[in-house]
């Protein structure tokens, strides 16, 4: 009572591996492979990696960035600007020959801001940034209990740390950026030089030396 059965099963994998060695498999899942590294490398204003401090401070005052005298340390240049129509504080990482090497800016929220108005910040940013630098290479939009997508709550939940809204790109080389909302429904921009890495083991490195 079984064999024809059998026979069935055994010609349905027979034409399966028929179909296989004819190349009509299943197609591979989307989205299982990575995106390829952005092409172009990854700078703020334009201004390459390594470039000195002071030259540095010129060109961000070139582009509208007014040096905050008293935040800048010969580590850090601190300017105040204007991105996406929002104060912005752009800080500029110097490594010890005081080459930039590191970007980090914070674009805050107005007095008349809520979460819309920020998202929509977020959204033009990663918007303009895919098209720059091509698709992300990791990304996050999601909500913890007791919070949820579209409940009108986006604030509350960014502010209590139950919201995680990042979006990051990478090229072959090592730079890389990542585009965040924070607590304070800002949103933080970081770029990070190729030698980042490599410059933050020998900071650590000296701090412990004496150790």
């Amino acid at each position: 009572m079984t064999r024809p059965w059998r026979m069935s099963w055994f010609a349905v994998v027979l034409m399966t591996v028929a179909l296989l060695a004819a190349g009509a498999g299943p197609a591979p899942a989307r989205g299982a492979k990575k995106p390829d590294p952005a092409p172009l490398p990854i700078t703020f204003s334009a201004i390459p990696w390594l470039t000195p401090g002071d030259s540095t401070r010129v060109l961000l005052s070139e582009r509208g960035y007014k040096e905050v005298r008293g935040a800048t340390s010969t580590e850090m240049i601190v300017c105040q600007g204007r991105l996406y129509d929002r104060l912005a504080v752009v800080r500029a990482q110097l490594d010890e020959d005081r080459r930039l090497v590191r970007w980090w800016i914070s674009i805050a929220a107005g007095p008349d801001d809520g979460y819309r108005e920020m998202r929509k910040v977020y959204d033009d940013i990663v918007a303009a940034s895919v098209s720059k630098y091509g698709e992300r290479w990791t990304w996050a939009d999601h909500y913890r209990f007791p919070y949820e997508a579209g409940d009108g709550k986006g604030a509350d939940a960014l502010r209590g740390g139950l919201a995680t809204i990042r979006s990051e790109w990478r090229i072959q080389r090592g730079d890389a950026l990542k585009v965040e909302m924070d607590r304070q429904i800002g949103v933080t921009l970081v770029y990070e030089c190729p030698g980042w890495a490599s410059y933050q083991a020998r900071t650590k490195a000296k701090k412990a030396r004496d150790l």
